[in-house]
């Protein structure tokens, strides 16, 4: 039934139903997560986002391509996501994306991937000038 209604009705009358449905119950999403799992669950939760607030969806999306690992190993930009994120929007709406990436997290969505890359070099860098000094010691003399 969800999936005969999300793919069948249009966009305008999808976001009526949404917002209809969490006036007299909750978020669909909420419903979605709770009656699908695994892809189906990720494609109808995808589709709500975007048919809800396609920018909003994508700007997420971008945050999430560039967020702090929860596991303790730092930064992790997931390169690929970013790139086909940004080249796939770029002729379309990143305009719009950039703007709700801005409300949403109160930074501009281009300082944010320059402080994230940078953050990025720097620990790559300290990495490497932590080496032990052996290492570096044994390659000068094999030159």
């Amino acid at each position: 039934m969800f999936i005969e209604i999300l793919t069948s009705r249009s966009v305008p009358h999808l976001r009526e139903v949404f917002e209809s449905y969490q006036k007299i119950y909750k978020r669909f999403e909420k419903v979605i997560e709770s009656e699908f799992s695994g892809s189906v669950k990720t494609g109808l939760l995808a589709l709500v986002g975007c048919i809800s607030n396609c920018p909003a969806y994508f700007a997420k999306k971008l945050h999430e391509s560039m967020e702090e690992s929860s596991a303790g190993a730092g930064i992790v930009i997931k390169d690929k996501h970013l790139i086909r994120l940004i080249v796939t929007r770029s002729e379309s709406d990143l305009g719009d994306i950039k703007i709700e990436f801005q409300k949403k997290y109160c930074r501009s969505l281009e300082s944010f991937i320059e402080v994230q890359i940078y953050l990025i070099f720097k620990v790559l860098n300290l990495s490497i000038m932590q080496a032990p000094f052996s290492c570096v010691k044994t390659y000068c003399c094999l030159t």
